[in-house]
């Protein structure tokens, strides 16, 4: 079984837009944008969108995880600039 589809990137970062869900309200769309935006390059497509998704769930909901992707999803949200995070979810 080949994993060439499991390894699919986002070749640039103008392909994100079209990964904004129709129904996603613009606060939550900035911060899923923000987390693909730095990590696009070196994180699997497949992974990135579901990693985004869990960060802005963590974020807005206050939902929570195992502890060792908890510390994963931290870690990369660290790396988006801060100029990016515009949400009025932050505390």
């Amino acid at each position: 079984m080949s994993s060439s589809d499991d390894q699919q990137y986002i070749k640039d970062e103008r392909e994100i837009d079209q990964y904004r869900k129709d129904w996603e309200i613009e606060d939550h769309w900035q911060m899923r944008k923000s987390f693909m935006l730095a990590h696009y390059d070196h994180i699997a497509k497949d992974r990135l969108l579901c990693y985004a998704q869990l960060y802005v769930n963590i974020q807005v909901l206050q939902n929570e995880y195992d502890q060792a992707l908890m510390n994963e999803i931290k870690a990369l949200a660290s790396k988006i600039p801060l100029a990016n995070l515009k949400s009025k979810h932050q505390h």
